[in-house]
């Protein structure tokens, strides 16, 4: 998946969604409405997120049977991001319970480590 901007739409769905794709354009800085399109169809046709039409328009949110890590992989994947081997966190897109690099390649939560009080 070569499409600009495809990451940052991706990711911002699934921070913020369901959301309208004029929101999409105020989240995502400097994308055209073509290519949020572009990136919506993309996303869509991969299982990564769904559409649902509302009173306002139509809606973009996480898809209800996709896997986040998979959606966090497809993110690191489409913007070169460093991910975690395991569950496919990065710097931008962390694990829900937060996490930091053990090592380059494996976050805090996938090698079990927790912070001692």
């Amino acid at each position: 998946m070569s499409i600009p901007f495809l990451g940052p739409v991706l990711l911002a769905v699934w921070q913020h969604g369901p959301l309208p794709e004029q929101e999409l354009l105020d989240l995502v800085p400097d994308v055209t409405s073509g290519t949020v399109s572009t990136a919506l169809a993309a996303l869509m046709q991969e299982g990564l997120i769904e559409s649902c039409a509302d009173r306002h328009g139509t809606l973009y949110g996480p898809a209800a049977l996709c896997d986040e890590t998979v959606a966090r992989q497809a993110y690191a994947q489409a913007t070169g991001a460093s991910s975690c081997q395991g569950c496919g966190c990065t710097a931008a897109w962390p694990c829900p319970e937060s996490c930091w690099w053990v090592t380059s390649e494996l976050c805090s939560t996938c090698a079990g480590t927790r912070i001692v009080a």
